[in-house]
């Protein structure tokens, strides 16, 4: 089962590995993408991640979602966008 918590506790945890061995704000935001795109391979996974955020809106997706993965990567960056911050994981890395 999906965990909201979980998922952002142990993202910002690589991230921040990353980010202490050199990465720029570039490479962990493409990394977040990567890792977002890589839990929605399974549609299993998929369909957890969409309950357990409640999302059911993606109209505002940017393009158009047309399966339970897109679905799932949509709710999934918008749960990034609101709870990790990169710049504030470079700062803490001490790599500004």
């Amino acid at each position: 089962m999906f965990s909201k918590h979980t998922w952002i506790e142990e993202e910002k945890a690589a991230l921040l590995e990353y980010a202490q061995d050199g990465a720029t704000y570039d490479e962990l935001h493409d990394q977040l993408m990567f890792d977002i795109d890589t839990d929605c391979i399974y549609y299993t996974n998929c369909f957890d991640i969409i309950k357990t955020l409640g999302f059911t809106d993606w109209s505002e997706a940017g393009f158009e979602v047309k399966n339970v993965a897109q679905a799932a990567y949509c709710a999934l960056y918008e749960l990034s966008c609101e709870a990790i911050d990169i710049d504030a994981i470079l700062k803490e890395a001490g790599n500004e």
